[in-house]
């Protein structure tokens, strides 16, 4: 019976068996970039740890800073197809990137924020003077229009203290779960 190599067939027949080669893809969503990783065979599919090729791979992923991405395995013949390419590319990088990058980022900055004041402060163990005093208070004053379609107050705009993000609030807290006896 010869092949048509010009017919289209379906590969999630080819997915389905159970003796498929696998590979595993490196999915790094900072660079927007899959990498083939060969399968040490001496390990499961799931138990890659040791894999040096993996190893290597992840390596070069963590300059200057570490990338964000995912490990899948799939089957080769799946990978190899250029339908199959594309279907991977659109589920792993459309995916939600939970709350974005300017969110993550404006963590960061209060948290770089909060350890500046706390070595200001010399670095209290629970007694900070201005712990969570009015000049600490963020207020945020974004997405006024967005909060308004979606149906929420904009007259009271959420607000929080820099000394969320420092270390004594870490020390305030335990001093207050002890009061309360959440410890045993």
């Amino acid at each position: 019976m010869a092949i048509d190599p010009y017919k289209a067939f379906d590969l999630s027949q080819l997915a389905t068996k159970k003796d498929e080669h696998k590979v595993l893809i490196l999915a790094c969503k900072t660079c927007r970039s899959f990498e083939e990783i060969p399968v040490d065979e001496r390990w499961p599919i799931n138990h890659q740890e040791q894999n040096l090729f993996l190893k290597r791979a992840l390596e070069a992923h963590q300059r200057p800073q570490p990338h964000m991405g995912l490990l899948v395995d799939v089957d080769f013949a799946v990978w190899n197809s250029d339908s199959g390419k594309r279907r991977m590319s659109a589920e792993l990088f459309t995916q939600s990137e939970g709350l974005g990058p300017e969110v993550y980022a404006a963590k960061d900055n209060y948290s770089a924020d909060a350890m500046k004041c706390f070595q200001t402060h010399l670095r209290p163990e629970g007694a900070c003077p201005d712990y969570k005093s009015g000049p600490k208070l963020i207020k945020i004053e974004v997405m006024k229009e967005e909060r308004r379609e979606a149906g929420l107050s904009t007259s009271e705009l959420p607000s929080f203290y820099l000394c969320d993000f420092c270390p004594v609030k870490s020390f305030n807290m335990m001093k207050s779960n002890q009061a309360k006896k959440l410890y045993t």
